[in-house]
């Protein structure tokens, strides 16, 4: 019966070790229009693969089974189109859901047909005046234009960060999957123009039966990771992926190496919060981007750090393993 359950306003389960309701309050039904005491003693099963549940369903076994290390668990994910499932974990591996209203999509649809477009067009326009097509400019003009399309540009990124950050973890949740088959980027993932232009070649050695606890997010992520080191990286170089296991065998470390046309500053290198108010300067470009990805990354318990040597720079991702059937 709990596949069928539909909230109305707020709503709260408590889930038990072996997936039955214990408790149940607040406005919810079932299409049945059951009243939430009857949901008390219900089981909950593992919904249709195409189900927008199955990450719920996959936290709930998790937390019952105990198949990623507890620091990994969701605080929330998608329930349906218009609901999202808050996660808090009791004590005898108890899980309270809390069912609310979703008001993520309209945010993000609204981003995406206002505020995006007009970023892009200050980006388009100054690109349009920098090539004089306007009339002439100045040195100082151009030089105006830049700082202007650099900051369009940020802004983009900032607010890309911004969605991954608050939105994505509604929309999308993590689920078991193989490593291997998470990051099986296709040709169309890859920036094969740029790679050709500046030939570089990219390599992946990635173990074939490894599982983790993740979301297709990840694997935009390092796609778009790919895409911006295919234009820092030397000419004639390889920007390679490969793995290895954190010393609790909990996580796993993605790892991705190139050569950059300008060494990086040598050491290890944090992220910073940027919505906590840190500043990266516009030449950081290594700091700006592990901060990005650490802001996209952080609500699916990723990290992200970078090492750099003498020619030659590696950015860390982690992912958390799953032990567990999939």
């Amino acid at each position: 019966m709990l596949d069928l359950l539909l909230p109305f306003g707020e709503a709260a389960l408590l889930i038990t070790p072996d997936r039955c309701v214990k408790e149940a309050a607040g406005a919810t039904e079932t299409i049945f229009a059951v009243p939430p005491q009857a949901l008390v003693g219900q089981r909950w099963e593992e919904p249709p693969v195409d189900s927008t549940r199955r990450s719920l369903h996959w936290a709930i076994e998790a937390t019952a089974e105990g198949y990623v290390a507890p620091r990994f668990l969701p605080s929330i994910v998608p329930f349906d189109d218009s609901y999202v499932a808050k996660l808090s974990y009791l004590s005898g591996k108890r899980l309270l859901i809390r069912l609310s209203p979703s008001h993520e999509p309209p945010l993000r649809a609204f981003v995406g047909t206002k505020i995006r477009p007009a970023l892009t067009s200050v980006s388009g326009f100054t690109d349009v005046l920098r090539k004089g097509i306007d009339g002439p400019l100045t040195d100082t003009q151009i030089e105006d234009l830049d700082t202007i399309d650099l900051d369009a540009r940020m802004a983009l990124v900032w607010l890309d960060d911004l969605l991954a950050r608050h939105v994505l973890p509604t929309l999308v949740g993590p689920l078991p999957v193989l490593l291997h088959a998470l990051l099986a980027l296709t040709p169309d993932d890859l920036p094969r123009r740029h790679l050709a232009q500046n030939h570089v070649t990219l390599a992946m050695d990635l173990p074939d039966a490894v599982p983790v606890y993740s979301s297709r997010i990840f694997r935009s992520n390092v796609a778009g990771l790919i895409h911006m080191l295919s234009r820092e990286a030397a000419q004639g170089s390889q920007i390679t992926l490969t793995t290895a296991t954190d010393a609790r065998d909990e996580e796993l470390n993605v790892m991705v190496n190139y050569r950059p046309t300008q060494d990086n500053p040598v050491g290890h290198l944090e992220p910073v919060d940027t919505f906590g108010g840190a500043e990266v300067h516009r030449a950081q470009k290594l700091l700006a981007l592990i901060s990005s990805l650490q802001a996209r990354l952080s609500p699916y318990q990723c990290r992200a750090w970078a090492d750099s040597d003498p020619g030659s720079t590696t950015v860390t991702l982690t992912i958390p393993r799953w032990y567990g059937p999939l």
